[in-house]
């Protein structure tokens, strides 16, 4: 039964991303991509998010899911993981840019992400080199606060888009 019960979070989980990321979807091969490009996506994770994503990586720091547990190691409530938050960069490209290759990532935690808090991530193009065929893109990374954009992740990304018209 315990099982049943995992599998039923698990796929509301991705049910969840599966309509985020639709709302994401756009016609991006269309897009005349260039320096400062910008996409973004705003979202929140909730305890539900949290926990699945514990369960399905194996994080079992209990900074995570445990309120008691996050403020004795000196948080306000539990701190959604890291690597989470990181796991919107490649969505966000990925939802917009069928066929896109996710290269590399480089992150930098800056502050925590308390668990429901709003936050923006963002995508900025900073070099395009159109290979033969395909285009790596490279991106710089960051999500910051919905409320006072208080810097929360930052980091780069290198993608490998299939090429697109118009592109550069």
């Amino acid at each position: 039964m315990k099982g049943k019960n995992v599998l039923k979070v698990a796929r509301g989980h991705v049910s969840l991303w599966e309509q985020q990321l639709r709302a994401l979807s756009t016609a991006a091969s269309t897009e005349k991509l260039s320096q400062g490009t910008k996409l973004s996506q705003r979202c929140s994770f909730s305890a539900a998010d949290v926990t699945s994503y514990c369960r399905l990586t194996g994080d079992s720091n209990p900074i995570h899911t445990s309120t008691s547990a996050a403020q004795d190691a000196g948080f306000s409530g539990c701190v959604v993981p890291g690597m989470l938050c990181g796991s919107l960069f490649p969505a966000i490209i990925g939802s917009r840019f069928a066929g896109a290759v996710y290269v590399s990532q480089t992150l930098t935690f800056k502050a925590p992400v308390a668990v429901d808090e709003y936050l923006i991530a963002e995508v900025e193009v900073t070099a395009i080199q159109n290979l033969r065929r395909n285009a790596k893109i490279t991106f710089s990374t960051r999500c910051f606060t919905d409320e006072n954009e208080r810097l929360l992740v930052e980091g780069q990304a290198v993608a490998l888009l299939p090429l697109i018209k118009d592109l550069g």
